[in-house]
């Protein structure tokens, strides 16, 4: 979405019949903006658009579940996946990525906090949810 600044300005248009000139407002675009994003809005957007992701609140977050399992979470200042332990050494290397404690560490995969702040970062989390998305899938088993 875009959102244009418009300011009226005084134009003067056709003259009447007696010579004098008459004022018309004219609204002209002095700015051309796009609307503010807010990064993890449209990060569920997308993720609610998959096949077999549901949205759900559990523990007071908003959470992602594939096939009834939570493969991801949105967080204070990021998105936060469920990454097998291969892949968590890798997204740690991530800038200011840090691992999550869930408070329930029945599985040996791990929680993993993607900074998303600003828009250009969104597809950068969508990678990395992509793969938890994937993980979530082949952990519920065949459908």
């Amino acid at each position: 979405m875009v959102r244009i600044n418009t300011v009226k300005t005084p134009f003067f248009g056709a003259q009447s019949a007696k010579g004098s000139r008459k004022a018309f407002p004219l609204t002209r675009a002095i700015a051309i903006m796009p609307a503010p994003m807010d990064p993890l809005a449209t990060i569920a957007e997308r993720l609610e658009a998959w096949k077999d992701v549901s949205r759900d609140k559990i523990n007071r977050r908003d959470s992602f579940l594939v096939r009834g399992q939570v493969f991801a979470f949105l967080g204070r200042k990021g998105i936060v996946v469920k990454l097998a332990p291969p892949q968590v050494s890798e997204a740690l290397k991530i800038k200011d990525a840090k691992r999550v404690k869930t408070g329930e560490e029945s599985d040996a995969r791990e929680f993993v906090q993607i900074p998303v702040l600003t828009p250009r970062e969104v597809e950068r989390a969508m990678l990395w949810l992509r793969r938890a998305c994937r993980l979530g899938r082949s952990a519920a088993g065949p459908v």
